[in-house]
């Protein structure tokens, strides 16, 4: 250590003897020991800009106070890095950050734009633009810790879609009927068209360049009614079970079941059909059993197949299982079943039917899909040769509201059938048949990244 390094140690403690703790001035006299670290960090008063819309409609804005002590610092004592896991809103001024409040074991001084320490006052108003060292010098003047302080912002606007289109898929231009599933890493899209079916398949990772295999031989007559269960694709030709492991080849499962007519929805331990006067489940795809309905099977859907399946919010032993489409006569149809994974409760499938006193009810589309997304289920289909709004439910599939803000896809996706899937980066792909659009976006909040808040050895 240089003499000057020593002099500028030997300062601060002086200081820190003469004043007591800058930070608690509570304290007559502290002990000279080699313990140094920052304990807390309290952000002060912030000033927040904040865009919003006019009354004419313009674009305007104005500057609001945020309490900066709502977004606790955690400090990861370990790794020396100080942070609020909790990102300030947009437009928040992180180039004037005071901090209402700094306990230590020692002195903190922090790092100017001219790389010198000193000490810190609580009047100090610091740019957070870029993270800033922060050090803790031990009242004996013989130690010292350092730390990165971040002080993070949210750079987007957490409500927004962000969409991207990318890519034309001249496959899609002519499709009829389409259903999209991941597996394995891989985005599986089962495609029909003039009277063949064929596989596209592409990385998660990717969307711009795909593989095509023709299906030929033994596949499932409706793509519609493909369901991924247990690693494996199921289809049905002619009462016939088929199973496939890559989508591209398939083989006659080790059963016949004359009864069913398509599949229609899987959960992670039964796979279901519609067949012969109701709806039947299975637990290995061989055996089947047809399911209790407490209304008419006249209900159930005919086509237009779409289903969910997502854990009771307080109760992860239940999970509820949704199944929608249309009837002969175009109408929107929605069924669900509970089910008691641990085996104590049998549950019927019960019909929703839209009754006045709901006054969003499922709506009748074509080609639809439903995924769980945001903690909520989302559904769309085609009207008018164009992809529907997003209709979510948060209710439990009673009623499902368009999304008019928030949830929004660009209103330029042409499509006279479409599929979606979400992947582990909870990004929603769209395909829309008839124009070969591929679109992915995401809700920028589910993008952002969870910083640790508890800290072990």
């Amino acid at each position: 250590m240089n003499k000057a390094k020593i002099f500028i140690i030997a300062s601060l403690v002086i200081v820190c003897f003469s004043f007591s703790s800058c930070l608690d001035k509570s304290e007559e006299s502290t002990e000279a020991t080699n313990d140094c670290a920052i304990t807390n960090m309290v952000i002060g008063l912030l000033q927040r800009v904040v865009h919003t819309k006019g009354s004419a409609g313009q674009d305007t804005s104005y500057v609001t106070t945020l309490y900066g002590s709502t977004y606790p610092m955690y400090i990861d004592q370990i790794k020396r890095e100080i942070y609020n896991p909790d990102s300030l809103p947009l437009g928040t001024k992180v180039k004037s950050v005071i901090f209402s409040s700094i306990t230590s074991d020692g002195s903190v001084a922090y790092r100017t734009v001219e790389g010198h320490d000193t000490l810190y006052s609580s009047t100090d108003s610091l740019d957070f633009t870029n993270p800033r060292l922060f050090t803790c010098y031990a009242y004996s003047g013989l130690a010292k810790k350092t730390y990165r302080v971040h002080v993070n912002a949210h750079k987007l606007d957490p409500e927004v879609f962000v969409w991207k289109n990318l890519f034309v898929s001249n496959d899609l231009l002519g499709a009829t009927k389409q259903k999209a599933f991941i597996k394995d890493d891989n985005i599986f899209v089962f495609v029909e068209l003039a009277e063949k079916s064929f596989l596209l398949k592409t990385a998660v990772g990717d969307g711009v360049h795909w593989e095509k295999f023709e299906i030929s031989g033994k596949s499932p007559l409706n793509v519609n009614g493909i369901q991924l269960y247990k690693g494996n694709f199921y289809g049905i030709s002619n009462g016939s079970v088929l199973i496939s492991n890559d989508g591209v080849n398939w083989e006659n499962a080790a059963t016949s079941e004359s009864r069913l007519n398509d599949f229609v929805c899987a959960s992670d331990a039964q796979l279901f059909a519609i067949g012969n006067g109701g709806l039947y489940s299975s637990y290995d795809g061989l055996t089947w059993e047809k399911d209790s309905l407490d209304d008419s099977s006249d209900y159930l859907p005919s086509k237009n197949f779409a289903s969910i399946y997502t854990p009771m919010s307080f109760n992860a032993n239940f999970i509820n299982i949704f199944l929608a489409g249309t009837n002969s006569s175009g109408e929107a149809v929605l069924w669900k079943k509970t089910i008691d994974e641990t085996g104590a409760n049998h549950d019927v499938w019960s019909y929703y039917a839209a009754t006045d006193e709901i006054s969003y009810p499922l709506p009748a589309l074509n080609s639809c899909s439903m995924i769980n997304y945001d903690d909520r289920i989302l559904f769309l289909g085609c009207k008018n040769d164009t992809v529907s709004l997003f209709y979510k439910s948060e209710d439990s599939g009673r009623s499902w509201m368009p999304s008019k803000e928030g949830y929004i896809h660009p209103m330029n996706m042409s499509a006279t059938n479409v599929s979606c899937v979400v992947d582990k980066d909870n990004y929603i792909w769209i395909f829309c048949g008839g124009s070969g659009q591929i679109w992915r976006g995401r809700i920028n909040r589910l993008s952002f990244v969870s910083n640790q808040t508890a800290f072990t050895k």
